[in-house]
């Protein structure tokens, strides 16, 4: 940190048992070793706190600290809390769990059916049914439902902070620079392309 004058400047360098470490310049009628220095407003006391913050703010943020950050900045955003809160609700739905393991069953017998030597296409059929309704259910569930629009919101802040960084990958400014907004329908057929 720097205390100035019009005539005189004092950089402190930091602190130890014997006071605050500095290089002072200025005229040199004011240079020399002083026993006592008395400070005479409040804007010139720097304390060891203020020292180690000034010091902290002259070191560059490496680009984990940043993404360390950037994930604070994420857990807290209503999006995340709010899907957070909607994964919990499904975790403890007991009916929702029982339905997906109930359709993991499903398609597991599904996958031995077609594979089997001498494939039962009635046994094929009555298990993709089965699958069917029972995923429908799955999906119509309130918690799911609510799930599925959190994570959307979610995967959409997400895709706008990847946005940004790519771009500043590619040279634009931080400072200013917009997120391009594509949604993805899940299709690659009718994409132009990720970004």
């Amino acid at each position: 940190g720097i205390l100035q004058s019009d005539s005189w400047y004092v950089v402190v360098f930091g602190k130890d048992e014997h006071g605050l470490n500095v290089k002072f310049e200025g005229e040199d009628l004011l240079v020399g070793d002083f026993a006592d220095v008395k400070i005479i407003s409040a804007g010139d006391i720097l304390t060891g706190e203020m020292i180690k913050q000034l010091k902290k703010e002259e070191q560059k943020m490496t680009v984990i600290e940043a993404a360390r950050i950037l994930g604070e900045a994420i857990q807290g955003d209503e999006r995340f809390l709010r899907y957070a809160k909607a994964k919990l609700a499904n975790d403890k739905n007991d009916n929702l769990q029982e339905l997906i393991g109930k359709f993991n069953v499903v398609r597991m017998n599904l996958d031995e059916v077609m594979t089997a030597e001498e494939r039962d296409e009635s046994k094929v059929q009555e298990l993709n049914e089965e699958l069917r309704k029972v995923y429908t259910e799955i999906m119509s569930d309130g918690s799911m439902v609510e799930y599925d629009a959190s994570k959307v919101d979610l995967d959409t802040m997400l895709n706008e902070v990847n946005s940004i960084i790519m771009q500043c990958v590619d040279g634009a400014d931080p400072k200013t620079v917009e997120p391009e907004l594509h949604s993805c329908t899940g299709s690659c057929e009718s994409c132009g392309g990720c970004h």
